[in-house]
């Protein structure tokens, strides 16, 4: 986020407006108090309206972790020890509380929360048994009625899903927390531009997000609410309880930065469409998809690129989400193509209970290469045109990858090296293109297969000059006397790594026309095969 700086504070910490306010952004925070008792009760834990608790067992003992609002409403709260919890309701219930199982459920709610906006993320401040989020709604509110009607829908559902939550918004991620959590009951939950400070004022010295510590500090000294601290100058402030408390109070007013780490990356291309009844039939995902791709298309083909990496997501009314995702070997933007790829994985998405909200993003874009037009007929095309060899190949890889999986599809790509067994790399053929490097040219003939490690041959009949091949030698139990030889051919490993190998290679031909790819270890003067090339009258033997 960009920021103007203004005149430091006493602290040291500047005094900044971020821009963005003056640009209207938007977030709303959600925050669920009770969140893990609710999840438990939607598990089948204990039964409806029950006095229940969550309990974690800590230091030899059961500590209550969460509790329902008819446990709160007998005394019962987080902290206390279930034995004591016991003597004031004996038939309290309880379960061993699960944050792992709390953590992935609040995820999941967050997916879903992206039929809303991409820009989701996770309050890492809620406290015990609680949950939060905050929603980066900057234009994106008016597609449900402007704020209050975004509030109401996301209100609505929330109680659909049996999740009692409080929601705002406001300039700030700070202001919309503290106004979630601690507005006046009857308040409208929306702060408008430039009402923060005057209604977060009343508020208490908790709604700053600061360490309980910290808030029990500032009450004894007579400091309990927001303005109260904000009346303070602050180098006192700042020498008493550090920079720390100044930061939240800035970002609480909006007069501080701080930005949303989203759950996943927000795409820049993306399209969604609203059903105002649920879509509950699977075959009608596909005619679904065919109107959003030609929509995502137009959006890459205004920018010039085209997309490498696709998701289709579908939003339920439960709260559960899933998606399908497709890969491709090239910038692509052609629906058709596109939708031949999604049809496999179209099979594996299960509607029910029913699809409220659809939405296709690329999150993987690259620039996109057109081809150039041509004046003539498309039956007179040279099928063997390397433009068209190209896209024919990788149309082919994209069925493959997208129907076999993206890591039972690769090939191979070169690698900076001398040793034949080092100079490929085996990659996903989707990631061919980011590794994609011109083959260098062979300065000698290349075996036609190449064996995976060097098999030694015993030496009958040793040449002339111990530099040249053997005469005779004994390979798998097989004798070989060899008509000519070519080389030799020296290859060296990794010397700048310490790396000593060092070889000559020869491509010998026998006396029954089979061509070998033999090597002299030069620190060892022993002789291996590594590899057997194409016969001499074959095209591309060398």
């Amino acid at each position: 986020m960009s920021v103007n700086v203004g005149v430091k504070g006493g602290d040291g910490y500047p005094i900044v407006a971020p821009k963005d306010a003056k640009a209207g952004r938007r977030i709303a925070a959600v925050w669920m108090r009770d969140f893990s008792i609710n999840i438990a009760f939607k598990k089948g834990f204990f039964q409806r309206k029950s006095i229940a608790v969550l309990f974690r067992h800590e230091a030899g003992r059961d500590w209550i972790f969460a509790a329902s609002a008819g446990a709160q409403a007998a005394g019962i709260a987080p902290g206390q020890a279930v034995a004591d919890a016991r003597s004031l309701y004996p038939g309290l219930a309880a379960h061993e509380a699960d944050p792992a199982r709390d953590r992935r459920a609040l995820e999941r709610l967050a997916d879903w929360c992206g039929r809303y906006t991409p820009w989701v993320g996770v309050d890492e401040t809620a406290g015990s048994g609680e949950a939060g989020l905050f929603l980066d709604v900057t234009g994106c509110a008016h597609l449900r009625g402007g704020e209050s009607g975004f509030l109401a829908h996301f209100d609505r559902h929330l109680c659909h899903f049996n999740l009692d939550s409080r929601l705002s918004v406001a300039e700030a991620p700070g202001a919309a927390w503290a106004w979630a959590r601690f507005r006046p009951p009857g308040s409208d939950p929306i702060l408008t531009a430039g009402t923060a400070a005057a209604a977060l004022g009343p508020l208490p010295v908790e709604a700053l997000r600061v360490a309980v510590a910290t808030a029990e500090t500032l009450r004894r000294l007579g400091l309990r609410t927001i303005a109260d601290l904000a009346r303070l100058p602050r180098p006192a402030v700042a020498a008493r309880f550090g920079a720390t408390l100044l930061r939240r109070l800035d970002q609480a007013l909006g007069r501080a930065p701080e930005s949303i780490a989203p759950r996943r990356p927000p795409a820049d291309y993306a399209v969604h469409r609203d059903f105002a009844e649920p879509l509950m039939v699977p075959a009608a995902l596909p005619a679904a998809l065919a109107r959003l791709l030609p929509r995502l298309c137009r959006q890459l083909e205004r920018d010039g690129r085209g997309a490498r990496r696709l998701v289709f997501s579908l939003y339920r009314i439960d709260g559960s989400a899933a998606s399908a995702a497709i890969g491709t070997s090239l910038p692509a933007r052609d629906p058709v193509h596109l939708a031949k790829l999604f049809a496999p994985r179209l099979e594996t998405l299960d509607p029910d209970p029913g699809i409220e909200t659809l939405r296709l993003e690329a999150p993987e874009t690259a620039p996109f290469a057109a081809d150039q037009a041509r004046l003539v007929a498309p039956a007179s095309l040279d099928p063997t045109a390397p433009r068209t060899r190209d896209v024919a190949l990788a149309t082919l890889i994209d069925r493959l990858v997208n129907r076999l999986g993206a890591n039972r599809v690769g090939t191979f790509v070169p690698e900076a090296l001398h040793l034949p067994e080092r100079q490929a790399r085996f990659v996903p053929a989707l990631a061919a293109a980011a590794n994609a490097a011109a083959w260098p040219d062979a300065p000698a003939p290349l075996p036609l297969r190449l064996f995976p490690t060097p098999e030694p041959v015993e030496v009958q009949e040793p040449a002339a000059c111990p530099e040249d091949p053997p005469l005779a030698f004994l390979w798998r139990h097989r004798r070989h006397r060899l008509a000519h030889a070519e080389g030799p051919d020296r290859r060296l490993g990794a010397w700048w790594q310490g790396e000593r190998a060092a070889r000559d290679y020869w491509a010998a031909e026998d006396k029954t026309g089979r061509r070998l790819w033999l090597f002299r270890d030069l620190a060892t003067g022993r002789w291996h095969v590594h590899g057997v090339l194409a016969p001499a009258g074959m095209a591309g033997a060398s």
